[in-house]
């Protein structure tokens, strides 16, 4: 209950920092922190979601892939962010999340589970911290970059991501050194 008041707060702050100020309300621990809280209250709902009929659990994996593939054709640099619009987003992947507690026969899963798409989803975080400063500097390089163009710095934010996991994150996080003790 405390978890769900702390994420009503915190998206309630999101609307309306959002509104007043959104330079600042998208780097804002409170405006996002909701966000969070909707990951820690399906990890407290694991359980029950595992019971979850497999029709339901269908129907929630597809729900969820809508409104996650839907947020990235709806959604524009336009978008006052994060606010209520990213419920889409965040909601859709606790749906596809929660079916997943519960079935991992879903149409949903097996698209997911793909090598393809398991192959990105294990670079995703990276390819998160590539993409941006790629196109920001191209944007202000080249003020005229077109579709094909972001499409390259796409490809590029995957490459770098591959060889940042495998030159850098990996190493670091399986070193013996390192990951030996919880301290």
């Amino acid at each position: 209950a405390l978890l769900g008041l702390i994420a009503a707060a915190s998206l309630g702050y999101s609307v309306v920092h959002t509104a007043a100020d959104p330079a600042t309300a998208y780097f804002f621990s409170t405006t996002r922190i909701w966000e969070l809280a909707i990951g820690a209250l399906l990890a407290f709902a694991v359980v029950r979601l595992a019971r979850l009929p497999h029709r339901l659990a269908e129907v929630m994996a597809g729900l969820g892939l809508v409104l996650v593939l839907g947020s990235a054709f709806f959604l524009s640099a336009s978008t006052p962010w994060p606010s209520f619009w990213a419920l889409f987003p965040t909601v859709g992947s606790a749906l596809i999340i929660a079916a997943g507690c519960a079935s991992s026969e879903t149409v949903t899963a097996r698209l997911l589970g793909l090598r393809p798409m398991v192959f990105i989803g294990g670079l995703s975080y990276a390819i998160y911290l590539w993409h941006w400063p790629l196109i920001t500097l191209a944007k202000q390089a080249y003020p005229d970059v077109r579709l094909r163009h972001l499409a390259l710095l796409g490809l590029a934010s995957v490459v770098l991501a591959w060889l940042t996991k495998h030159l850098v994150e990996d190493p670091i996080r399986f070193h013996p050194g390192l990951s030996a003790k919880a301290s």
